[in-house]
């Protein structure tokens, strides 16, 4: 499993963007789990649509990739816009996702929490354990023999 992250700078032309195809191409071929983290200052609000966006899209629509967070993650007293995301290719492992609104930094906490899985095909595994419930009574009455001097 793999966390790469990605910065945009925001006023980075629209070819950094094929920066971005080549690190997914790669990653899409090394048929790994991944979680693309970043704030990629593109505007992922279903309302707003802008060259960056657009470009965006477009990349991870060929990569078949899932975007897990949907509310705003940089809120001001004049906007808010949604451009701190998490990509993955596994979208059926993620449990949940979201956003905490901490007032740390003008960007929000963007989170995902991931199914654990085990690997249950290891066959059968044994415990072998001793009952010393038994011993510890005999044990007791031994003890209380001697001491009553009934032993």
């Amino acid at each position: 499993m793999l966390f790469p992250y990605w910065y945009r700078p925001p006023d980075s032309s629209v070819s950094v963007y094929q920066h971005l195809e080549t690190l997914i191409g790669q990653l899409d071929l090394s048929n790994l789990e991944f979680f693309l983290l970043g704030d990629m200052n593109a505007d992922m609000t279903p309302t707003k649509c802008d060259n960056n966006t657009r470009h965006l899209n477009n990349i991870v629509d060929i990569y078949g990739l899932h975007q897990l967070i949907s509310e705003p993650t940089r809120i001001t007293d004049k906007s808010s816009t949604l451009i701190d995301l998490i990509y993955t290719n596994c979208p059926e492992r993620v449990v949940c996702s979201g956003v905490a609104h901490i007032s740390i930094s003008d960007h929000s906490l963007v989170y995902a929490y991931r199914k654990l899985s085990f690997d249950t095909n290891k066959g059968h595994t044994s415990i072998t354990y001793r009952n010393f419930k038994i011993s510890i009574v005999i044990i007791f009455v031994i003890i209380s023999l001697t001491k009553t001097g009934n032993f």
